[in-house]
């Protein structure tokens, strides 16, 4: 399965090697970075990880699968989402996403997490989805909650398809 996700404005696609300097730069931004489990410490850390990804299948239970963020408009790389179906359970998926500081407050994030999600209950018929936000990660505490996340302990947001409106 190596679908694109499409979107009003976005295109949700596998990460390739030319993207390795957009991603290094993004993810180990401070304002970013403050956020995230993973930064790269250099480009070679970023095609490092561009190149571990294609070790396995897509949605592989237990391991994460990354796609990239682009603007339908010109293709141009803004983010990255991740996405893990869990191993022991294939209802249950994880999920946890990045945006470039530039394009911030423009609603990308919620039209990619949307689509991610439409794409896990609709295709992967999952059930159950969790996202972890700092709690000093307002706006992606709020982005979740928009899309009908509720707060099950501090840090860890869950989403059921029964919940879904998307």
């Amino acid at each position: 399965m190596t679908e694109e996700i499409r979107t009003e404005r976005l295109v949700l696609r596998e990460l390739v090697p030319e993207d390795a300097e957009t991603l290094y730069a993004y993810r180990s931004h401070p304002r970013v970075a403050a956020h995230q489990s993973w930064k790269p410490e250099s480009i070679d850390d970023a095609n490092a990880f561009l190149a571990k990804l294609k070790l396995h299948p897509p949605y592989t239970g237990g391991v994460w699968r990354q796609l990239g963020i682009a603007l339908r408009s010109d293709g141009s790389l803004i983010g990255d989402c991740g996405i893990q179906v869990m191993e022991n359970d294939s209802r249950h998926a994880e999920i946890g996403y990045t945006i470039a500081p530039e394009h911030h407050r423009q609603g990308y994030g919620t039209e990619a997490v949307s689509g991610v999600l439409t794409m896990l209950f609709d295709t992967l018929h999952v059930h159950r989805v969790v996202a972890h936000a700092l709690a000093r990660n307002k706006a992606s505490r709020t982005l979740l909650a928009r899309l009908g996340f509720r707060t099950e302990k501090p840090g860890r947001m869950v989403l059921t398809a029964e919940d879904w409106a998307g």
